[in-house]
């Protein structure tokens, strides 16, 4: 990790957003596709939105998608390719039996587009350059978190990394990086802590006096005021 005066000035100016000089290659680990409807990126089309309706799919206009979607390399059946473009199971299956008609009426040979699954990527372990143990993949890990933040990714981002491997929230990742200085700011434990001894909640705070009646301090309102 290249840590000195300007990468944590840089770091300080993102305030949690991606580096947008950061290697294409952090890209291409990020935005590794995943197979499913509304799960990562669509894999034959800028956007779902751009997927046509299943009653669409044997007009010849669509053969391009069709193909587009077959020869992706995580589709590799008719199950797979139903699974892409419908997430509710009974629309699954209307997906599947269209997908059936639509290659046979385009005379598609399934053998030229269907191959091996591509082994999975651990985003984590190609990001960091290594596999940190399990006790450090956790989002309040300061040298696995600067170390990602550092790369580029914004809090999001280390986030959703993580995700992979452990339970993580963005709140945590950020208030991880405030501790750590890369991000300006108090966290959000400090935030509370500050609240509180400024006796800010409304209504204030009950205590007993010498006398032994009760006093609540806290916020005043004169009648000036208004």
């Amino acid at each position: 990790m290249d840590f000195n005066s300007d990468t944590i000035e840089n770091c300080r100016e993102r305030d949690g957003r991606a580096d947008t000089e950061r290697e294409a290659e952090i890209d291409e680990i990020i935005q590794t596709a995943e197979l499913g409807r509304g799960e990562g990126e669509p894999l034959a089309a800028d956007t779902y939105a751009d997927y046509p309706q299943r009653e669409e799919l044997t007009d010849p206009q669509q053969k391009d998608f069709l193909e587009s979607l077959l020869s992706h390399e995580l589709i590799n059946s008719i199950g797979d390719a139903a699974e892409e473009c419908a997430e509710n199971p009974t629309v699954k299956q209307r997906w599947n039996l269209t997908l059936r008609k639509a290659i046979e009426t385009y005379e598609l040979n399934l053998d030229n587009y269907f191959g091996d699954y591509p082994e999975k990527v651990n985003r984590l372990e190609s990001l960091l350059g290594f596999m940190p143990s399990d006790d450090m993949i956790a989002p309040s890990n300061a040298l696995v978190v600067s170390e990602l933040y550092v790369a580029g990714l914004s809090v999001a981002e280390i986030t959703d990394v993580l995700s992979d491997h452990t339970v993580a929230d963005t709140q945590t990742v950020e208030d991880t990086l405030k501790r750590c200085g890369l991000i300006s700011g108090a966290t959000a434990e400090e935030q509370m802590s500050a609240f509180e001894e400024q006796d800010g909640k409304l209504g204030g705070t009950s205590v007993e006096t010498e006398t032994g009646e009760s006093e609540t301090r806290g916020l005043t309102v004169s009648t000036n005021d208004f």
